[in-house]
């Protein structure tokens, strides 16, 4: 054989080495990226999962959906409403909602959180009525109750604002109904008159002591 023939020989050799090599690390790193695509039958290797990114259990690695994917669920965990679902305590991709509660209807609670009885639930039930009698012990401060209907004469503006302070209408004092005071006969015998809710006397109607109008030379008001 020539010089010239063992060098081509030799050049084929080194290449046929060299593709063998890539083919390898080819393979090699299909591999480690989960499959093979193709080969001599053409076969492909799949990675079963979850594929839909909004899933609790997605896996992005995954290229063939094998129907196990589980979502975050919503339900109600509140005991006391109709559709309570015992099962979302206890399923980590149950979510509790107190907005899906279908909570129960016609009754009453107190909504003072400050109180031992607060009800939460009463607030977010459009059928529960507030009822501050059901307040009956505090975590701290003094118990106590006042009028809280404007227009009486006790009127406690505070009792509003006051989460140890029960609203009774029992308590509430009504305004005394207007009447007319006099004054005395002045010099010119005329006397005046005044419209007041306070007695006679006292007051605004301070200078107006009489409750009759009284008899002077002319009766004038």
């Amino acid at each position: 054989m020539t010089q010239k023939n063992k060098g081509t020989r030799n050049i084929i050799i080194a290449l046929v080495i060299i593709l063998l090599i890539y083919m390898i690390m080819q393979k090699n790193k299909e591999e480690d990226n989960g499959g093979t695509r193709g080969g001599d039958n053409g076969d492909y290797d799949w990675i079963y999962g979850c594929t839909n990114p909004t899933a609790t259990n997605y896996n992005q690695y995954a290229d063939q959906e094998d129907g196990s994917c589980t979502y975050l669920s919503v339900g109600c965990c509140n005991v006391t409403a109709d559709n309570y679902d015992p099962l979302c305590d206890a399923d980590p991709n149950c979510q509790c909602q107190q907005s899906t509660c279908m909570l129960l209807t016609g009754r009453s609670a107190c909504c003072n959180t400050d109180s031992d009885q607060y009800d939460a639930t009463c607030l977010a039930d459009s059928m529960c009525s507030c009822d501050a009698s059901l307040c009956q012990t505090f975590t701290s401060g003094v118990s106590r109750s006042a009028c809280c209907s404007a227009g009486n004469t006790n009127y406690d503006s505070t009792c509003l604002t006051d989460p140890f302070c029960s609203c009774d209408t029992s308590l509430c004092q009504a305004p005394p109904s207007a009447q007319n005071c006099y004054t005395v006969c002045n010099n010119s015998g005329n006397f005046q008159t005044l419209l007041t809710t306070v007695p006679c006397g006292t007051g605004q109607a301070t200078n107006y002591p009489l409750s009759s109008p009284p008899f002077c030379s002319v009766n004038q008001a």
